[in-house]
């Protein structure tokens, strides 16, 4: 108590950061701007100050380094306007990406940094060891060590991606899966796995009393992979990824029963054989649906996005006049030996093969004009 304690460097805190709770968001972004705009001018210095007996000898100055109150705030409050697709927010600079590079820079449905901002980060390397390090800890999507989180973040977004950002949502999450095999590091017990089953995106949580079977593969689009997938089995697409290290971190969880795809043979099963595509099954066409092509056209030229727009008239015709029907008492896999689903879960399931792709249907199965759509 009857020792003096000086301060060495400023004791920051910026305009409105106070009453930044009551602030409207536009006075919100102005402090977004405004915070950025200082770092990049001020740097480290606004972040720390020291205190201590800096009049006495080196050994007994007691020199200890304390956030500014900037920093405090920096760190817990959600000041950082984010640059989504389809909403406008604020979050926490813990829960926002950014990359240090133009071409790095995460997918528009994360929630990421805003353009103006991103580039200022992008162009300063001493603004980007800053803002990616301990003092404000925003996350970095190029850095290998934020696999975990990559992995974490996407999961949680994947299943309600529109189909157009799914293009950019596996790349982005193989190369996680990637970078996460390459850490000497286990798997979060509760993190979810972004699995295709049937088509679809899901989140997968995994259970520790009955481990969810997830079958692991670097291709999701191999015959084998999409016959499974379209018959119900969660697939998880790690890409270039080692699938043996990603199927044992998996297995060490203990809420994952994972299989690797690679070097097994999947078949699919009709009536208990091999299927074979052959000429003698008629064509969709054929069985009373003669307009099923027109009405595909149409959805095609009104409904179509993306890549799809692309595709010509004549080639989507084409594939519709092509599609034949197989009818049978049942249908079923064999992965390894092994039949991996029973008849009585499979009741359809569509062949893609080039020249003679083929839609099969159980006996029970009455082909209507939603069921032929639902195919299609």
């Amino acid at each position: 108590p009857y020792t003096v304690y000086t301060r060495k460097g400023e004791a920051w805190r910026l305009p409105a950061q106070v009453e930044y709770s009551k602030l409207p968001d536009t006075a919100r972004q102005a402090f977004h701007e405004l915070t950025f705009r200082h770092l990049a001018d001020r740097g480290a210095e606004c972040l720390a100050f020291d205190v201590g007996r800096f009049e006495r000898g080196s050994r007994y100055r007691d020199r200890q380094t304390l956030p500014t109150p900037l920093a405090a705030f920096l760190r817990s409050a959600p000041w950082i306007a984010l640059d989504t697709r389809d909403e406008s927010g604020f979050c926490g600079a813990g829960d926002c990406w950014a990359a240090r590079t133009r071409q790095g820079r995460p997918p528009r449905f994360m929630a990421r940094l805003r353009d103006a901002e991103s580039a200022l980060v992008e162009g300063s390397q001493e603004l980007a060891n800053l803002v990616f390090g301990v003092a404000l800890q925003l996350r970095d999507w190029e850095a290998n060590d934020t696999a975990t989180g990559r992995l974490r973040a996407l999961a949680a977004v994947g299943a309600a991606l529109a189909p157009h950002d799914r293009r950019d949502f596996h790349p982005e999450y193989r190369r996680a899966w990637n970078d996460f095999a390459d850490l000497d590091i286990a798997l979060p017990t509760d993190l979810e796995l972004a699995v295709n089953r049937d088509g679809r995106l899901e989140a997968l949580a995994g259970d520790v009393t009955a481990p969810s079977t997830v079958i692991v593969t670097r291709n999701a689009q191999a015959f084998d992979a999409r016959v499974l997938a379209s018959a119900g089995h969660a697939l998880l697409d790690v890409g270039d990824a080692p699938t043996k290290t990603i199927t044992e971190r998996l297995a060490a969880t203990g809420r994952f029963a994972p299989r690797r795809l690679d070097g097994i043979g999947v078949q699919l099963l009709v009536d208990g054989q091999p299927f074979v595509p052959t000429t003698g099954d008629p064509l969709l066409t054929s069985l009373g649906l003669d307009w099923l092509p027109e009405i595909v056209l149409l959805g095609h030229e009104l409904l179509a996005e993306g890549l799809e727009r692309g595709i010509r008239r004549s080639t989507v015709e084409r594939g519709i006049r092509a599609i034949r029907v197989r009818r049978c008492q049942s249908i079923s896999l064999m992965v390894d030996g092994q039949v991996v689903s029973q008849s009585e879960d499979m009741a359809s399931y569509g062949v893609d093969h080039d020249d003679l792709p083929t839609l099969i249907l159980a006996d029970r199965l009455h082909l209507t004009r939603s069921l032929s759509l639902i195919h299609i």
